[in-house]
């Protein structure tokens, strides 16, 4: 399972907030694709996925405060959920 992380190059903020989520858990995410929105002193920060796969587990919701280094959700990879996770439009057509 792969952790997504608030970067340690912020670690220089004094607060960082989670804004906006823009998947949800179950949600299939490409890398980079907008995960969530951070507030931060600076402004505005976007993390991107660094990994193909499924959203497992959202650690932090929206309005949490966050610190550099802070796990904020989990992606598994198609092979740690037991195989293809994509429907298949094929499968039930004959």
């Amino acid at each position: 399972m792969n952790e997504v992380r608030i970067p340690d190059k912020l670690s220089h903020l004094n607060e960082i907030r989670i804004n906006y989520w823009f998947a949800e858990e179950g949600d299939r995410v490409e890398v980079d694709d907008s995960l969530v929105e951070l507030s931060t002193d600076d402004g505005p920060y976007l993390l991107l996925a660094e990994k193909t796969g499924i959203i497992e587990e959202i650690i932090h919701q929206s309005q949490d405060v966050v610190c550099a280094g802070d796990v904020v959700a989990y992606i598994a990879g198609e092979a740690e959920r037991g195989g293809n996770s994509m429907l298949r439009e094929n499968d039930n057509e004959e």
